[in-house]
């Protein structure tokens, strides 16, 4: 049993010592993987060998983000891409703070009633933190940009002792937002996403899952919807059109 490439064919993700010698103590099942294949000597895995393959990938998955980490793509989604009413997917949502950051982006988020936005992650615990909606947050480029976009958070600020800043996600926007442990490698949740974010995932994935994933992103968007993406990650495949606005790149789906 190759346990590297069990944990590829499930994850996407390349293991590390630590989760291999996991991975070789661990008993196997019976079922199919994400890419519906078995693997050597007709070994399959069972749903819960999955379920415990996939928790490792917190191991080995960078959960480094920010809100509105790169500022300039959340001010063109605002001034472009919103509307009265979308459907957005934050595809490898982290601990939460890029959802959060789409439900701030009209300030106290009181307009956003018609909103729904989705946010997933591979990781268990990058899913509850995020559901718990409590930061401190460190970094003094990121409590400005905080500030800037949610006036709610600059009226009463709070910080420890550390100068922190402190903040708590207000139900009024937490509700807009629904989160859910998901494998990219897996077909989406729902389809038909007017605005997908799916940065800085992919460029952890060997090119067999990048493949799927794209794949799983076109069954997602719908027709004319938006697709963004990190600076380093690959380039998704026809009919994704690229479009250079400012200093920021967006794909459109043009298959019709």
């Amino acid at each position: 049993m190759d346990s590297k490439h069990i944990f590829e064919q499930i994850t996407g993700l390349k293991p590390n010592k630590e989760i291999l010698k996991i991975l070789n103590n661990t008993p196997y099942g019976e079922t199919n993987t994400p890419y519906g294949k078995t693997y050597k000597n007709n070994i399959k895995l069972s749903t819960s060998t999955i379920s415990k393959i996939t928790n490792l990938a917190e191991m080995v998955s960078n959960h480094e983000t920010s809100f509105f980490r790169d500022l300039e793509v959340y001010q063109i989604i605002k001034s472009m891409i919103l509307s009265n009413e979308m459907k957005i997917w934050s595809a490898g949502c982290s601990y939460g703070q890029e959802a959060y950051s789409l439900a701030m982006l009209n300030g106290n988020s009181t307009k956003l009633q018609n909103f729904k936005i989705y946010a997933s992650d591979i990781s268990k615990k990058a899913v509850m933190t995020a559901i718990k909606g409590n930061y401190s947050i460190y970094r003094k480029d990121e409590q400005k940009r905080l500030t800037l976009f949610s006036p709610i958070f600059s009226q009463e600020l709070k910080k420890d002792n550390l100068n922190n800043l402190l903040i708590s996600i207000p139900k009024n926007i937490k509700d807009n937002i629904h989160f859910f442990q998901h494998n990219l490698l897996t077909p989406p949740p729902l389809e038909k996403f007017d605005l997908i974010m799916c940065r800085n995932v992919l460029i952890y994935m060997n090119k067999e899952a990048r493949e799927l994933v794209f794949k799983n992103l076109e069954r997602a968007i719908r027709a004319k919807g938006w697709l963004v993406m990190g600076s380093a990650d690959p380039k998704p495949p026809k009919p994704w059109k690229m479009f250079s606005i400012n200093n920021s790149i967006f794909w459109q789906y043009q298959n019709e």
